[in-house]
């Protein structure tokens, strides 16, 4: 999930949340939410509802161990749960496999990628396979690879002066968020003040 998207999440329910800070051996909380942004609003709904039930007094406060995808859906691990808080997240999970993970969407039928299974609506997945046919046609292209491609065009970005006239400004930013992804940011840690924020 985006990190801003996540960071709301983590400050509108501190509580729900407070393994984040754990270490690996305590928690896998301590990775994040590792899913798409799609289902931000149904996690938002999910902690609201588990938060209100807490504060009743029903049960003592819950506590994600982790949240993430997987086979295409929702998880949402934690600690001190009774019969209830297992039908609320019970019910999120299941929903979560008829909301796209990418953009959050419930219409234009939902399909699963790949060997990666996912949950993800049509428009999203005819947007990341053409994104991913103009990668292999550039590198097909001889064109150096996409790390040489970004990394160059991330230190010699001024005003606009060096980008190469083919590439509009939002191919641009899919490019080096698709490259921030698979270089997990370390490209942007060890570089930070060379390029544009």
């Amino acid at each position: 999930m985006d990190g801003i998207k996540e960071q709301k999440l983590f400050d509108k329910y501190p509580k729900i949340f407070r393994q984040k800070d754990l270490s690996p051996q305590d928690t896998s909380m301590c990775w994040g939410i590792s899913c798409g942004d799609g289902w931000y609003w149904l996690i938002d709904t999910l902690c609201g509802a588990l938060q209100r039930y807490v504060d009743s007094g029903r049960v003592e406060q819950v506590e994600a161990v982790q949240v993430k995808q997987k086979f295409g859906g929702l998880r949402f691990y934690v600690d001190h749960a009774n019969d209830e808080i297992f039908s609320m997240i019970y019910l999120a999970e299941h929903m979560s496999y008829k909301i796209c993970e990418s953009c959050g969407s419930t219409k234009d039928g939902l399909t699963t990628s790949g060997g990666y299974v996912r949950t993800i609506c049509k428009s999203c997945l005819l947007q990341e396979e053409h994104d991913t046919v103009w990668v292999k046609e550039m590198e097909e292209a001889g064109s150096p690879t996409l790390e040489q491609f970004i990394t160059q065009r991330l230190l010699t970005w001024d005003n606009g002066k060096s980008l190469d006239a083919r590439i509009c400004p939002y191919d641009f930013i899919k490019i080096g968020s698709y490259l921030a992804r698979e270089l997990k940011e370390s490209y942007f840690e060890n570089n930070k003040g060379k390029h544009r924020d």
